[in-house]
């Protein structure tokens, strides 16, 4: 029983943030190009933010919470800005461990 009840919070938080990034995709709809250009970032880190949710293995403490915001993809992307530079550290701590892998191979193949 509480494994239904967990699913179903599950599933109205999910439900939630899909509402409401097909809500700020369709509103782009009407918009010139250069304002979904200015928009396109969000769109992509508000995608992010709802599959993070839908795919990932979450707290269920974070779906309740989800439940309780008004609009959560706006609050999280919010959140998101304000920590912004996470995204260089990521995409260069990535790309570093890449490197690292293709030196290693390539320094193999050269013996």
């Amino acid at each position: 029983m509480e494994k239904i009840d967990n699913e179903k919070i599950k599933s109205k938080a999910i439900k939630k943030l899909t509402d409401e990034y097909f809500e700020f995709y369709n509103s782009l709809k009407n918009k010139s190009k250069s304002e979904i250009l200015i928009k396109a970032y969000e769109l992509v880190c508000k995608n992010e933010i709802k599959e993070l949710y839908m795919y990932d293995d979450n707290k269920l403490s974070d779906y309740k919470a989800i439940l309780k915001m008004k609009k959560p993809l706006d609050e999280l992307y919010k959140v998101w800005l304000s920590f912004d530079d996470t995204i260089y550290m990521t995409m260069k701590e990535n790309l570093h461990v890449y490197m690292t892998r293709n030196n290693k191979v390539n320094d193999r193949i050269e013996r």
